[in-house]
């Protein structure tokens, strides 16, 4: 009808004029910044939509959570009541910092953007380390004034205000399909364990647990470390690859390839039976992950970095399959 006719010719003249004026290509589709003009009302409203920034971030030490963590007795206010909280001495937060203390804020300062949100490719425990190729993650930078940023001089950036906390590769401008990709995209994961028994294990005796745990199925309980935040059930993952080396008879390191969901500190232990088969059950002792590392996440069906999400032409490998490194 004539008003959808106008309207498109309206938009249309719009989009022309403000293309020439800006150098910039006009998009009907999802535009970095959309203009609501109404003539009738003689206004025009401007919205600045979100840029975005994926990456993959190494952890180099632990016990720093991926984002932050509000301290649950004082709802992360830093105070009960009149009295400052105790159990954070009124920070607010459980962990003086984490991944995306480490890394957002700089991507904030170099689009000038007013708030940042993380984006994770799942998450490793607080006590784990992130090694190896990394852990893909996407910053959403809210109104950023600036878009078009340099990635290489970015990650330098991050890199030396994180202090060898935290590292940070293959930064790229991409799309806003990349947080629903990388939120969404069934991954696989490779860790290193350390292992501590509280008897004696025979060399041949674990030889054979460690094979017969691998291409396996593992019933898993919900364990009850996160029983408090997830839905009590039972859920069935798979172990693709396991190989491991006794160091002494009370000690071992077994790496392990997975799908993703599997919790592997329970693989091990066995949570009181809640996860079955486990190498405590099969070797017939109490078995405890001493030291975890995330040595790799790849993703199932595709790689994480599909060259659709991006909106540069930066080169960078999507890491394959590799062993994993030590985590000595």
């Amino acid at each position: 009808d004539r008003g959808e006719a106008f309207k498109s010719a309206f938009n249309r003249e719009v989009g022309k004029r403000v293309g020439k004026m800006t150098g910039g290509e006009v998009s009907f589709e999802r535009p970095d910044v959309q203009f609501l003009i109404d003539p009738e009302a003689d206004t025009v409203e401007c919205s600045n939509h979100s840029a975005f920034v994926y990456g993959r971030y190494r952890k180099l030490e632990r016990d720093i959570p991926q984002t932050k963590w509000p301290c649950n007795a004082c709802q992360g206010s830093g105070y009960i009541g009149q009295q400052q909280c105790e159990k954070c001495d009124g920070v607010g937060l459980l962990y003086e910092t984490s991944v995306e203390q480490l890394t957002a804020p700089v991507v904030c300062d170099v689009m000038d953007g007013t708030e940042t949100s993380f984006h994770g490719a799942g998450r490793e425990d607080v006590d784990a380390r992130m090694l190896g190729t990394g852990r893909p993650f996407v910053i959403e930078v809210f109104e950023p004034r600036r878009r078009d940023v340099n990635t290489v001089r970015l990650e330098g950036d991050i890199n030396a205000f994180a202090e060898d906390m935290v590292e940070v590769t293959g930064l790229r401008l991409a799309t806003y399909n990349i947080v629903e990709w990388v939120k969404e995209l069934d991954a696989s994961k490779r860790y290193r364990a350390v292992v501590s028994f509280d008897e004696r294990v025979d060399e041949d005796a674990f030889t054979q647990a460690v094979s017969s745990l691998e291409n396996s199925s593992i019933e898993q309980r919900t364990p009850r470390r996160v029983s408090h935040r997830r839905a009590d059930i039972t859920r069935t993952r798979e172990v693709y690859q396991m190989g491991g080396e006794l160091h002494t008879p009370t000690k071992a390191v077994v790496d392990i390839h997975t799908a993703g969901g599997l919790y592997i500190k329970e693989l091990i232990s066995s949570d009181e039976g809640r996860t079955e088969p486990s190498l405590a059950e099969l070797l017939e002792v109490s078995a405890t992950v001493n030291k975890l590392d995330v040595t790799g996440v790849y993703g199932e069906s595709a790689p994480f970095e599909k060259d659709t999400l991006f909106r540069d032409d930066r080169i960078v490998e999507s890491p394959t399959q590799v062993s994993p490194q030590s985590s000595e």
